[in-house]
């Protein structure tokens, strides 16, 4: 059974020289529980002190935890170690870590700055070099998964999802991200392989899409992805229990129109739909 995802801080006391270490621990599906049997600190002072005297040589103690809140461990990490004065006392072996503490929030000085467009695209160029083992992006992945994630059981509020609309608004994928996101969803790997949606979500669906009209320029698009070999259907036939089973879906009561009668509107629409496609199709025939 999977542990529970509790960051924490500690103490550690090395018996024989008397010194002492306040730390934190952040990292993916920690818990207490690891704390002096499989995980011994981050700091190499402590592990030096280790070698030398053995771990059975230290005192050890659970501080605080933070279930789920790795923020929260770390800000306390940084109040206990700003009250111990650390730079002044040599009886803890925190002083490598206190420039990162003197770094940190409004005193870094990277604090309510920004990258400008040059800097952002010299880091994407440098990371996209670098490859992540299977491992590796596994053990990214469920880092992130479910209660792991920083955002589980949250939302973005309406205006947080505005602007993330303007942000992406205009911004178009290349064809070669566009084919791996389509192979990254794709049968089995899609998350919503071999479920079916319940009749809340359905509704919910339903309603979220009642009275939104597509421009004419997004109509063209889906239908140019739905035509020809892009269709999923392109050189498949039915079989006739599949042609029967959709005949039935659709017969009698089961039918969207059964009982309603379209109006002049409609009507007119419906005929202007076909003359165009008599049209196209004569013109196409005489080019």
């Amino acid at each position: 059974m999977k542990k529970e995802y509790i960051p924490f801080t500690y103490r550690v006391t090395c018996i024989p020289t008397g010194q002492h270490y306040y730390g934190v621990r952040t990292a993916a599906g920690c818990h207490p529980d690891d704390f002096w049997v499989s995980y011994f600190t981050s700091s190499d002072k402590v592990k030096s002190l280790i070698e030398e005297h053995g771990k059975d040589s230290f005192q050890f103690e659970i501080r605080r935890k933070f279930p789920n809140n790795p923020k929260a461990a770390i800000d306390w990490e940084v109040k206990v170690l700003k009250r111990l004065k650390i730079p002044h006392n040599l009886n803890w072996l925190n002083q490598a870590a206190f420039p990162s503490i003197a770094l940190y929030g409004e005193n870094n000085p990277m604090y309510g700055k920004k990258f400008s467009e040059e800097h952002r695209k010299k880091l994407s160029e440098a990371l996209s070099r670098r490859k992540l083992s299977e491992e590796t992006r596994k053990k990214l992945s469920e880092s992130k998964m479910g209660e792991n994630n920083p955002f589980y059981g949250k939302k973005f509020s309406e205006e947080h999802r505005k602007k993330l609309s303007e942000a992406h608004l205009g911004k178009k994928l290349s064809e070669e991200t566009r084919k791996k996101l389509r192979e990254a969803h794709i049968g089995e790997k899609n998350h919503n392989w071999g479920k079916t949606h319940s009749e809340e979500t359905r509704k919910k669906l339903r309603e979220a899409n009642l009275g939104k009209k597509r421009s004419e320029e997004t109509r063209r698009k889906v239908s140019e992805s739905k035509t020809g070999k892009n269709n999923p259907n392109w050189g498949k036939k039915r079989s006739e229990e599949t042609r029967r089973k959709m005949s039935e879906a659709l017969s009698g009561e089961n039918h969207p129109f059964y009982g309603k009668k379209l109006s002049p509107e409609s009507i007119r629409k419906r005929e202007e739909t076909k003359r165009k496609k008599r049209i196209s199709r004569r013109y196409g025939m005489e080019s």
